[in-house]
């Protein structure tokens, strides 16, 4: 080897020496794809590799350059639709790369119609409350602007509370439509059942069903509801009580106790009174078991005491009696199987 290509071999050594290899820039960005809503955000991370360090960052969203700088960015959406993100990475020799797309789909905040209305059976001309409280618009940056009601009677209303009175009976579906500010609507219905003017329904409890002599036993009518006289409500007013063992009382208070002093079955008549309601009173009728129990041994056993109507010395004559006929029966059996031995 002549000497020039050693000179040669020995400067391409000590230059290798000095040289850095550096490999092509990179970067990439995930997630490549999110789905999320208008309250969300999302958060862009990338990986970049080779290049000489340090590294610049610029995102951009839509093509529109962002004033997202670092290596991560976090998205947040002021208005729903369809994005594409990606990032651009320069290197300290002013080398620059492009990331891959990510794309974020932003849903719309449809807003969520609800409401209550009172009373829940309401009546004919009896003024009912609609309130849309319970709506939501769909999302935080998000308000709703517009209530609308449909009665379905041919009226209708608007504002988050309404009320509305049915000159008819019968069912009908009420329909809320809502819209937020980006303009989505929702709407919600539900079935309102208006019943006729109507007289108070009489309803009580007894506790114990099955009671003891001399116990008092309580009577509770406060599940009975008051009439309706197609404008007001007919609030019960008097609780007539008849006991079925010959006492009747009358009480302006729904609960009542009474004592039966015999053991037997007693139907129990409540009639409710609601002055001006159509009809004004009603009637039910429930069986209370009145039972006798005695000590015996310490233990206490049920013992059914029938009244003494008729004194008890008939039936010891008639016993008597019985016992005679069955006593010269036997003996005149007894003979005959005598007779036939001899």
């Amino acid at each position: 080897m002549s000497r020039l290509s050693l000179f040669l071999l020995s400067v391409l050594f000590v230059f290798s020496l000095g040289v850095k290899v550096v490999y092509a820039l990179s970067a990439s960005i995930s997630p490549t794809s999110a789905y999320i809503t208008l309250d969300e955000s999302v958060t862009l991370t990338s990986t970049v590799t080779d290049g000489i360090l340090p590294y610049t960052y610029k995102w951009y969203l839509n093509g529109i350059k962002t004033d997202w700088n670092s290596s991560a960015a976090i998205f947040t959406p002021s208005l729903d639709g369809y994005y594409v993100i990606y990032l651009e990475v320069t290197d300290d020799s002013n080398v620059t790369t492009r990331s891959n797309d990510a794309t974020v789909t932003v849903y719309p905040p449809i807003p969520q119609a609800n409401f209550t209305y009172s009373p829940t059976y309401p009546q004919v001309n009896q003024l009912v409350t609609f309130d849309a409280s319970d709506s939501t618009a769909g999302a935080n940056v998000a308000t709703i602007t517009s209530y609308q009601w449909n009665f379905d009677d041919g009226t209708s209303a608007s504002g988050v509370i309404a009320e509305h009175s049915y000159t008819a009976s019968g069912t009908y579906n009420v329909t809320l439509n809502v819209t937020n500010c980006f303009g989505y609507w929702g709407t919600k219905s539900k079935l309102v059942v208006v019943i006729l003017p109507h007289g108070p329904t009489a309803a009580f409890t007894v506790t114990p069903e099955t009671a003891s002599a001399h116990t008092p036993v309580m009577f509770d009518a406060t599940t009975s509801l008051p009439g309706w006289n197609g404008t007001h409500e007919m609030p019960i007013i008097e609780y007539r009580w008849d006991f079925g063992d010959g006492n009747n009382e009358t009480t302006f208070s729904p609960i009542v106790n009474h004592t039966f002093n015999k053991f037997g079955k007693y139907y129990v008549n409540l009639t409710v009174y609601a002055l001006g309601a159509t009809p004004e009173t009603d009637s039910t009728i429930r069986t209370v078991i009145v039972l006798i129990y005695r000590p015996v041994g310490g233990y206490s056993v049920q013992i059914e005491e029938y009244a003494k109507t008729k004194p008890a010395t008939p039936y010891l004559a008639l016993i008597a009696v019985f016992a005679a006929v069955i006593t010269v029966t036997k003996r005149r059996l007894q003979g005959r199987v005598d007779h036939s031995l001899d």
